[in-house]
């Protein structure tokens, strides 16, 4: 009970001419070939690997020489075009700073006369203003004579339309009303202004 029994697995392979050492599938030639490297490469000279080694990293340098120089010729490509715009946008930059240089007198020039016209201009309407204000004044205080004297004259004309209605009636004791005084009123004022 307290042995324990061992299993041994024996491996078969399958080999379909037996007695034969050829290999005969490509997997046995494929085998066989790997062998041959591996053998080869495990007993292959050192100085036969450091040649081996070098002649791989000259590949790679060389690769990356040819890539680095691409990428170089393609750099200093842009180089060469971004130099041509720069420099070209630097003299159209200098020509319009130039410009601009000679346009701010005339702009200066320009915004002082502005200037000047718009305080005339206010000026010109403060005083328009004060004019309109006067005129209105004016015309106000007109107005309110006009009225005063239409007024008057109304009365008279009404007190005259009564004089000449109670005349023509042969009225007697006229003169006491107060249209007959308002009448008397109006002659004594026409005989003063003559």
């Amino acid at each position: 009970p307290g042995f324990k029994a061992k299993k041994t697995v024996r491996r078969q392979t399958f080999d379909p001419n037996p007695g034969s050492s050829a290999p005969t599938s490509s997997f046995d030639m494929r085998v066989v070939a790997c062998t041959a490297v591996f053998a080869a490469a495990t007993q292959a000279n050192p100085i036969r690997k450091v040649v081996s080694l070098l002649q791989n990293m000259q590949t790679k340098i060389e690769a990356e020489a040819e890539r680095d120089d691409a990428l170089f010729a393609k750099f200093e490509c842009y180089c060469n075009t971004n130099s041509e715009k720069s420099s070209a946008a630097i003299t159209a930059g200098k020509a319009k700073v130039e410009q601009l240089e000679t346009d701010i007198p005339e702009a200066k020039a320009q915004r002082d006369q502005v200037v000047s016209e718009l305080a005339q201009h206010k000026q010109d309407r403060s005083t328009a203003t004060e004019a309109v204000e006067e005129a209105t004044a004016q015309r106000k205080k007109e107005n309110d004579a006009f009225e005063a004297e239409e007024a008057d004259l109304k009365q008279n004309k009404a007190a005259m339309d009564s004089a000449i209605a109670a005349i023509e009636k042969g009225m007697t004791g006229f003169l006491q009303t107060t249209a007959g005084s308002r009448v008397v009123q109006v002659l004594k004022s026409a005989n003063d202004a003559f």
